[in-house]
């Protein structure tokens, strides 16, 4: 339920605590549970404040690992979100949606025991998969303009004067869709389940 909570470090919380009972509850004992708990941290993977995705990703990651059979049915849902992530504005949230998407890997690679986790064969799908998305990624980062061709000196000279300063201050361009914060003083307004899945 906290996954809910109008505080932000509150909802972090909560999957930082779903990622521990994963790993260190006996399995019996929270594997009815397991299916609830995972729709609460898809919820967190969707949510508009970075550190409650970030958490969220290590959280379903520690599941997906722990509770393979109960995580089949939402891992498309897992795998779709761990993808979009891959290209998130915060560095630490794509690491950890890296390695959310190579506990896929991992577990599959293991296949066929009595936990109901799949085969490995299917592993080569996931690993394909994988390494599509990384290499459209990548593709993409040949599209994004250089910031020094649009307000570096194009003849070595520095720019001082005020009229360049307040263009640069004021390009929209230059201060969206960059590096995120977290702001304590923020924590209310910040709605859970907010972002989208894009």
């Amino acid at each position: 339920s906290m996954v809910k909570a109008s505080n932000h470090a509150v909802r972090e919380a909560a999957c930082h605590v779903m990622a521990e009972l994963a790993a260190k509850i006996d399995h019996d004992a929270l594997e009815e549970h397991a299916p609830r708990l995972l729709d609460a941290l898809l919820m967190g993977l969707r949510d508009g404040s970075w550190p409650v995705r970030d958490a969220a990703c290590l959280g379903s990651a520690s599941f997906y690992r722990h509770f393979p059979r109960a995580s089949a049915p939402k891992e498309e849902a897992l795998w779709q979100l761990w993808s979009a992530h891959l290209a998130d504005v915060i560095w630490s949230v794509r690491e950890d949606a890296a390695l959310a998407c190579v506990t896929v890997l991992q577990v599959r690679n293991v296949g066929g025991n009595d936990e109901g986790i799949p085969e490995a064969a299917d592993a080569a799908e996931w690993l394909q998969r994988l390494l599509s998305t990384c290499q459209s990624a990548l593709e993409a980062i040949t599209q994004q303009e250089d910031e020094m061709s649009r307000y570096g000196p194009a003849n070595g000279d520095t720019h001082w004067g005020a009229a360049h300063k307040l263009a640069r201050d004021n390009d929209p361009a230059l201060h969206e869709s960059q590096q995120l914060y977290s702001c304590g003083s923020l924590a209310p307004q910040m709605k859970p389940g907010s972002a989208t899945d894009d």
